[in-house]
C-alpha cells in the first residue's frame, strides 16, 4: 500500500511541495502574487480512486499577513449547508518554487536553440537543463524559455521538489531517479487563448498539457494532465483534471474554481 500511495503522491502533480529550508519567501514565486487583501476563489476538488470518490469546496480569500511582507490564505470548507463556508478553516503560507537560475550551487548542464511548436507557429526557445542530483537521486530539469510569448507563473510538484515555473517557460521536462523510483514528465503550453466559464464569467486562459511516466519496483504507473492559467483568477489556476492508471487502478483529480473576486493590491 505505501508504494501504491507514494506514486499517487507524484502523479498528482501537485504544487504544494516544500523546497530548501533556505529559501526565504519570495512573492514573485507566490500565484496569488499581485492579488490584494479581500481577493478570494471558491474551489471545488475531487479525488477519485477506483470506485472511491472524495471531494470538497471550499473558499480561499487573502487575508492580512502579521509579516507584511508576505502573503497569507485563509482557507474554509463548506459545511452542512450548502453555500455556507462554516467548516473546517486552515492558514497557510506559500513555500516558494525552486528557481535552479537563481541558486549558485546548481549547475547548469546545457544551453540549446530550439523551436517549439504551438498550434502552428513556431517559438523561438532557449533549452535549459540543469543537475538536480542529489547524492544518489539523480535528475535533470529542462526550462525551454521564450521571449515570444508567455503564460501565467505556476509550479510544478513533485522528484525531487517544487519547482517554479516562469512566465517566459513554455515546456518543462522532468527527469528523476533513485534507487526504487523513476520518474519522466513533460509539461507544456498548448493554446495562449482558450476560454473557461467561471460562475456567470468567461474567462481567457492558457493551456497547459502534461504526461508522466513512473514506476516503483514492479509497480508502474501513467498519468496525463490538463491546466487552464489566467492571470485574472487568483491562484492563476483556472482548473486542473489530473487522470491516470497506477498498478491497474485508475485515478482522477478535479481541481476548479467556481467564482471568483480580486482585490487591487495596494
Amino acid at each position: 500500500m505505501r508504494t501504491v500511495v507514494s506514486i499517487f503522491a507524484v502523479l498528482l502533480l501537485s504544487a504544494s511541495g516544500s523546497v530548501a529550508g533556505a529559501d526565504k519567501p519570495n512573492n514573485d514565486r507566490d500565484p496569488w502574487n499581485g492579488f490584494g487583501i479581500g481577493s478570494w476563489v471558491i474551489r471545488t476538488e475531487s479525488f477519485t480512486r477506483g470506485d472511491t470518490t472524495e471531494a470538497q469546496r471550499e473558499r480561499v480569500t487573502r487575508v492580512e499577513a502579521k509579516d507584511p511582507g508576505s502573503i497569507q490564505l485563509q482557507a474554509r470548507r463548506e459545511g452542512k449547508k450548502p453555500g455556507a463556508f462554516d467548516g473546517g478553516e486552515s492558514t497557510s503560507w506559500h513555500i516558494p518554487g525552486y528557481d535552479p537560475a537563481l541558486d549558485p550551487k546548481c549547475k547548469l548542464l546545457e544551453t540549446s536553440k530550439q523551436d517549439l511548436e504551438i498550434r502552428g507557429k513556431k517559438y523561438a526557445c532557449e533549452v535549459r537543463t540543469y543537475d538536480l542530483t542529489r547524492g544518489e537521486n539523480k535528475a535533470t530539469a529542462t526550462f525551454w524559455h521564450s521571449k515570444d510569448a508567455s503564460a501565467p507563473y505556476r509550479e510544478f510538484g513533485g522528484e525531487p521538489r517544487t519547482l517554479a515555473v516562469r512566465p517566459d517557460v513554455l515546456r518543462l521536462d522532468v527527469d528523476y531517479q533513485d534507487k526504487e523510483r523513476s520518474m519522466k514528465t513533460s509539461v507544456r503550453v498548448t493554446n495562449f487563448s482558450e476560454e473557461r466559464k467561471v460562475g456567470e464569467q468567461k474567462v481567457v486562459c492558457v493551456r497547459e498539457e502534461g504526461e508522466i511516466e513512473f514506476s516503483e519496483g514492479t509497480m508502474k504507473g501513467r498519468g496525463k494532465m490538463i491546466a487552464f492559467l489566467s492571470n485574472e483568477v487568483p491562484g492563476r489556476e483556472v482548473e486542473r483534471i489530473v487522470e491516470g492508471d497506477v498498478g491497474g487502478t485508475k485515478f482522477r483529480k478535479a481541481y476548479r474554481v467556481e467564482a471568483f473576486e480580486t482585490v487591487k493590491e495596494k
